[in-house]
């Protein structure tokens, strides 16, 4: 060893100018490098898994169990590139299937042969959509043109944001009397600034949350903050006191519905007090059932306004599924109740074999209501957690 390093600096001495430029390539490379490397503090980092999200109500977390998560983890157990399973099911949310596979795999393949595998299998889901044939924005516009007013008044008498996360394609494509009807609800009612609670947390929950939850790519904000400070609290009483009449809810309208709005209706005034006062001057019935919908939209077990409630889910807010409608001419969630399922699917729902080789499953009770699948790939860790207790099910494919 002793020799071999003897002559390499003999070499080097020998040739120092060929020893020197050498030195200063490698050098200059360094530099170069160092310069131009791409630093991030967190890089984007894929992994290769799926997530497959079947949200559920009306069920106990056992039939949950048999009838949505065993389903579908036996065909995606089918797919070829995917080694391993694992699901979460619980009676509060439903089923969260994680679906991985190895490294280097094309993700958008495998996604695509999951959401074919997904939509192979018969979930108790119902189903607002066109006939073969019909235009898709024909059918929702002429659906959304026979929804009455006593099913939106109501439905907003549920969802306090309802009607202020329509779009407004949405309210242009309802009818004149129930736009008229709607809105004369809005100018009656008022909402009171409450006395522990800031002006601006007031600003945020009724006039900001209710904007960004309109947006595609946002699925539930949370806000915290906004009590009232000890030196504020005399103030707040004394206007809270002053605020006998409170605010309309009309003036907190968007200009961009109101200008849709007050077209159809053919009001020529600003919105404002004069507009609250002409428009609350038509009494409007509260209903306290939940009322029955228009006949166009009675399809696939879709029979009262409660129907329509029951298509919110932890991701989409009720405005939120009609105005995906209005897009895209389609409603698609999970059944009322398991009084809704066929005879043959009550048969399945009993307990059968809960317990499949390598399985683990840890069981508290929980109840909720039907089931909607949604599928999608997270390019980072995914963490679910039980609250409330249900069945946790791992299966190695």
């Amino acid at each position: 060893m002793k020799s071999v390093f003897t002559f390499i600096t003999r070499l080097a001495l020998r040739f120092w100018v060929l020893t020197l430029l050498i030195t200063l390539l490698v050098a200059a490379l360094g530099i170069i490098g160092t310069t131009q490397m791409k630093l991030e503090l967190i890089p984007s980092v894929e992994f290769p898994q799926t997530i497959v999200l079947a949200q559920v109500s009306g069920m106990t977390s056992d039939e949950v169990l048999n009838i949505v998560t065993l389903p579908l983890e036996e065909r995606l157990r089918q797919i070829p590139r995917v080694v391993n399973v694992e699901s979460t099911t619980t009676g509060l949310f439903g089923s969260v299937i994680t679906v991985r596979n190895e490294f280097g795999i094309n993700q958008v393949s495998l996604r695509n042969e999951i959401q074919a595998a997904v939509e192979g299998v018969w979930l108790p889901v119902r189903t607002i959509q066109r006939a073969e044939g019909e235009d898709t924005q024909a059918f929702a516009t002429r659906l959304l043109n026979d929804m009455t007013a006593d099913v939106m008044i109501y439905l907003a008498s549920r969802d306090p944001n309802f009607l202020f996360q329509l779009t407004p394609e949405v309210w242009d494509s309802l009818s004149e009397d129930t736009t008229r009807t709607v809105v004369s609800y809005m100018a009656s009612q008022t909402v009171s600034a409450a006395a522990n609670q800031s002006e601006l947390r007031r600003i945020v929950d009724q006039d900001i949350i209710p904007q960004l939850e309109t947006l595609d790519a946002v699925a539930r904000v949370n806000v915290s903050g906004g009590q009232v400070l000890p030196g504020e609290q005399a103030g707040l009483l004394a206007a809270a006191a002053e605020d006998t009449g409170g605010t309309s809810l009309l003036l907190e309208l968007s200009p961009e519905v109101w200008a849709v709005v007050a077209a159809k209706i053919g009001s020529t005034d600003a919105l404002d007090e004069t507009a609250v006062t002409n428009l609350s001057a038509t009494a409007v019935e509260i209903p306290t059932t939940a009322p029955a919908l228009p006949a166009s939209w009675q399809m696939d077990r879709f029979v009262n306004a409660t129907d329509l409630l029951e298509m919110r889910g932890g991701t989409r807010t009720l405005a939120n599924v009609w105005n995906d409608f209005r897009t895209n001419g389609r409603i698609v969630g999970s059944l009322g109740q398991t009084d809704d399922l066929t005879p043959e699917v009550d048969d399945c729902a009993v307990d059968g074999e809960l317990f499949r080789g390598g399985t683990t499953r840890r069981h508290v009770a929980g109840s909720v209501r039907g089931a909607a699948c949604g599928l999608h790939q997270q390019p980072g860790w995914f963490h679910a957690r039980c609250v409330g207790g249900g069945v946790t099910r791992q299966q190695h494919h």
